[in-house]
């Protein structure tokens, strides 16, 4: 008699609940409804003393609901988790009025022989123009968080006319000598293309132009790397009132001696003041040579080196005035002796062995950088146009300069 009395309580209590609906219907199993679970509340109202139905087919759970419509699932929402970046700085040069992008979006003007500083600019790869009325250069830059990041523009300034400059046309030559250094080995095929090349080697009073128009900082150097050794004793280049002036040395007493004490820093960045570079070293060997005019001379347009290079046993011991020798082949001078030239390549003694055919550039690193032609200082046996010398970036002495190098 109780148990009848607790499942009629429980069964009148989802009557009530069912009367508001006009939909209502038995279920059974363990689905997502409302309702009530019969056979797990008539159990607890009597501590497991009565089980429903028990000896029935309703041996699962099943409740009454108002509906068999399964309830719905909310969509899950969808939150929007907003990008934080971060930013940096790039700094930016041209040698030339312009205007300057930043991925492709304009963000200022930039004018001759300046520097710009762009602020809050996203951190990862950027792409960098500049625009003049002639030309577009682009390069890629890496911005990092809270740091700034640097890039400059070299636009051909000047006119490559035969004033200033030689034509070499491209071809093939033989490189390096059996006769030599060990680093001279094995002579090899080479192939280069058109390119001109400096007259003359780069004087004081052209070097001294660029300083000044650059502002190199007093001790020749520029965003921390050095240009020219302002502290040497024989440097030929001197500051005051804020301007680089010529005043001479005991090795290089004329404004159009070959400047000197020039670190390959320096002369890499002029040459790029310039809208040129630094020649390799199969391309100076080349021009040294007389290109395809050569008279395959042991030195560059002779085989009697008095006739086209100061070097030690010539009096004076000092660089001496460019164009004062006899001209090789191609109508360029002191490209053996007067002093050591920068080219662009890392030095490796052992290069010749591995070295492409086709326009090589050297090795992709190193620790010196190749010197060419031979100086004042030196014997003839190293003003040879085969000859290899070596030096670090930061390093300069007195008898090196160097010379300009532009592509057609």
């Amino acid at each position: 008699m109780k148990r009848i009395i607790v499942l009629i309580v429980i069964l009148n209590a989802l009557a009530f609940s069912l009367s508001a609906s006009s939909h209502h219907a038995l279920v059974i199993g363990n689905g997502n409804y409302e309702g009530v679970y019969l056979r797990i509340s008539v159990k607890e109202e009597t501590n497991n003393k009565q089980i429903p139905w028990d000896s029935s087919y309703l041996t699962d759970n099943f409740i009454f609901a108002m509906s068999c419509t399964p309830k719905p699932k909310e969509p899950k929402q969808e939150i929007e988790v907003e990008t934080e970046y971060t930013y940096g700085q790039i700094k930016v040069e041209s040698n030339a009025e312009g205007s300057v992008y930043v991925d492709n979006e304009y963000v200022c003007s930039i004018t001759t022989d300046s520097i710009k500083t762009l602020k809050n600019i996203r951190t990862g790869s950027n792409t960098v123009k500049v625009k003049t009325d002639n030309e577009t250069k682009t390069e890629y830059v890496t911005v990092q968080k809270n740091s700034t990041s640097s890039v400059s523009f070299y636009f051909t300034q000047e006119t490559i006319t035969e004033d200033n400059m030689v034509f070499v046309q491209c071809g093939t030559f033989r490189m390096g000598s059996d006769d030599g250094e060990s680093d001279e080995k094995p002579i090899h095929s080479v192939t280069v293309s058109d390119f001109y090349i400096g007259k003359y080697e780069v004087t004081n009073r052209e070097f001294i132009e660029f300083l000044n128009t650059k502002k190199v900082s007093s001790n020749g150097s520029y965003s921390g790397n050095e240009y020219i050794d302002m502290d040497a004793e024989d440097c030929a280049i001197g500051y005051r009132n804020g301007k680089f002036y010529f005043k001479g040395s005991q090795y290089a007493n004329d404004i159009d001696c070959p400047v000197i004490v020039i670190t390959w820093s320096g002369a890499d960045a002029y040459c790029r003041w310039k809208g040129g570079r630094l020649p390799t070293e199969a391309e100076w060997e080349y021009a040294a040579r007389g290109g395809n005019c050569s008279g395959k001379c042991t030195f560059s347009g002779s085989n009697n080196i008095g006739d086209v290079a100061w070097y030690k046993d010539n009096p004076g011991s000092k660089a001496q005035k460019v164009g004062t020798k006899h001209p090789n082949e191609l109508g360029i001078y002191d490209m053996s002796g007067n002093v050591w030239e920068w080219c662009s390549d890392w030095y490796d003694k052992n290069y010749y062995s591995k070295s492409s055919t086709n326009n090589p550039t050297g090795p992709g690193s190193g620790a010196y950088h190749a010197l060419r032609g031979g100086g004042w200082t030196d014997f003839e046996y190293h003003c040879r146009v085969t000859f290899r010398g070596d030096g670090s970036p930061n390093s300069s002495n007195v008898d090196i300069g160097f010379r300009l190098v532009m592509t057609p």
